[in-house]
């Protein structure tokens, strides 16, 4: 056996190897850091869509060559500028020349880049249909439209980077302050934000490719207009006419001006979420709190304006913007579907008291209509409070150089019970026509096969609005031949805006008083109809909670994460363990 062993080149004493070992696969060896879970915490709520959109934009051959012809862009602006303005910088004036060169060249890629490739980045998921795949994913609708708002800041972060030196250089020459290179800066970004907000919107609302072209134009004449308005911006900030901006009463219109874009771009990102939710989804109470947000907002500013320049014309006047806003806003509620999907009716309050309160911000076309007609007499009874007795509650102005800054005169009685017409006169209007609105779409949908959504019922009222107010109009210039502005006469009574503009100016003396009171009582009965039909969706009630969905939520809360250090072995062990439990 050895010599044969031995010639055949066999080992008689020969094993077979020794299997190895198994590696036991660890979980979180290493102890987090407090910076380390934070940032877990922030990318587990942004949705891995962040992540997916971040390499996706800084890989794109956009995103190069945007990044290379500023860098080029950049450093010609600084030779040429520092060339050309160096009798100007040693006379004290070429730091404003150069930093508004600089805010045209970051301008371009703030508010025309980016929004723009944020409404791609959405638009795309609908062309090539993958936003099927990430609704049917555990991300909510919110966390997709925050992943890709976030990967468009973070672009917006690297492009500041760029023009971060040279801003910062600009403030060593003369002639500029900090107040002038920070509100430049606060605007810019609050461009990006709000312009990259309603791009996501409209790739929201245009699913199809004939509305994804109309919505790209449109788009993009809104950022174009949005960058003229910045370069001339900027050629004033070179002039010296932006000096206005860093003295008390430039800073109050620059944070009104901030506080409307960015609680504009919050309201478009609802409204974006709501949009490419699922249909059992509710879409409307972020959309809601948003506009309750914006409209706080408004009141707030038109508050501290009025403190500085209390005039009885700024009534109706805030009164008709605020009318304005909650009409369009209103529009677009009444076209919601009324039905409520039982996902929906399981969050209504289930007592009486709480139903009445937040019942409103639920879907539904009544509920819209209640919401935004409460939110009309709201703002027009606040902005007649403050008319009537701003004298007694508002605080004297401390300060002598607001150029707008006004003496508290003595106001006639007369005069505030005309301001206090044309208020009320605009609150009934747009109640009216959203009264007439709600009626209208209700009857459309109960005869008319193809669905009504807020995008036809924001049509309905617009042609409501316009043949109220054109008709009298094309007769008044068409019929009766006349090409100036008369008294008010009879056919101009349904005139919304030429009724509450001779009101607040005159009261009565033009208008006649038993023509309004016959209008005023029409438009009233109209309202309060349906305001009647729209409140028997205030009358649903609340769905309880399956006992298979309280299940579900219950083991979902039992759920542990694994401990730090345990391995892939130990984790399935103690589910089998548990399962075998279970079972005996």
């Amino acid at each position: 056996m050895n010599v044969l062993g031995e010639k055949s080149g066999i080992r008689s004493d020969w094993s077979p190897p020794a299997e190895p070992q198994p590696i036991e696969l660890r979980i979180a060896n290493e102890q987090s850091a407090h910076i380390d879970r934070i940032a877990d915490y922030v990318s587990d709520w942004l949705s891995p869509i962040l992540v997916k959109e971040t390499r996706q934009s800084l890989k794109s051959r956009q995103f190069f060559w945007t990044f290379f012809l500023l860098l080029a862009a950049v450093t010609v602006w600084t030779l040429i500028g520092l060339t050309i303005n160096r009798t100007s910088v040693d006379d004290g004036g070429g730091g404003p020349t150069l930093l508004a060169g600089y805010w045209i060249i970051l301008g371009f890629p703030l508010i025309i880049v980016v929004p723009f490739s944020a409404y791609r980045s959405l638009a795309r998921e609908y062309e090539e249909g993958t936003i099927q795949l990430i609704a049917v994913t555990t991300m909510t609708a919110r966390q997709i439209i925050a992943g890709k708002l976030g990967s468009n800041l973070l672009q917006m972060l690297i492009y500041l980077s760029v023009l971060a030196p040279c801003i910062a250089f600009t403030y060593l020459l003369p002639g500029l302050s900090i107040p002038q290179i920070v509100i430049g800066l606060a605007f810019c970004i609050s461009a990006c934000f709000g312009l990259s907000s309603i791009a996501l919107f409209f790739a929201g609302a245009s699913r199809s490719k004939m509305f994804g072209v109309s919505a790209a134009i449109l788009l993009l004449m809104i950022q174009f207009l949005a960058y003229w308005l910045w370069c001339v911006t900027a050629f004033e900030l070179a002039d010296g006419g932006l000096v206005f901006m860093t003295r008390t009463e430039g800073q109050f219109l620059t944070l009104g001006a901030m506080a409307a874009i960015l609680s504009t771009g919050l309201l478009m990102l609802a409204a974006a979420s709501g949009l490419i939710s699922f249909a059992s989804d509710n879409r409307s109470t972020w959309a809601r709190i948003a506009m309750l947000i914006q409209q706080t907002l408004f009141i707030g500013w038109s508050i501290s304006m009025l403190s500085f320049f209390l005039e009885p014309v700024l009534a109706p006047i805030l009164t008709a913007i605020t009318a304005h806003y909650w009409l369009i806003m209103g529009f677009a509620m009444i076209g919601e579907d009324n039905r409520l999907s039982h996902r929906v009716r399981r969050s209504i309050p289930q007592t009486g008291l709480t139903r009445s309160m937040f019942s409103f911000f639920l879907p539904g076309s009544g509920r819209g209509l209640i919401f935004a007609t409460l939110n009309i007499w709201f703002c027009g009874l606040v902005f007649s409070a403050l008319i009537l007795f701003g004298q007694d509650w508002l605080p004297e102005p401390k300060t002598n150089e607001l150029n707008f800054l006004s003496r508290r005169q003595t106001i006639g009685i007369g005069q505030l019970y005309d301001m206090v017409g044309g208020v009320v006169s605009i609150c009934l209007f747009a109640s009216f026509f959203l009264a007439v609105t709600y009626l209208l779409v209700g009857w459309l949908r109960r005869y008319s096969p193809q669905k009504v959504n807020s995008f036809a019922a924001f049509a309905v009222g617009a042609v409501i609005v316009m043949f109220f107010t054109g008709i009298p109009l094309l007769y008044h210039y068409n019929i009766l031949q006349s090409d100036r502005w008369p008294n008010h006469t009879t056919e101009q009574i349904f005139n919304g805006y030429w009724t509450s503009i001779e009101i607040a100016n005159s009261g009565f003396n033009e208008v006649d008083p038993l023509e309004a009171l016959m209008m005023f009582l029409f438009m009233q009965t109209c309202g309060l109809f349906a305001l009647v039909l729209s409140t028997r969706e205030l009358l649903q009630t609340g769905l309880s909670v399956p006992d298979r969905v309280q299940h579900e939520n219950q083991e979902l809360q039992k759920y542990e994460p694994p401990a730090l250090g345990e391995s892939i072995d130990e984790i399935f062990a103690v589910e089998r363990h548990e399962q075998d439990a279970g079972a005996g």
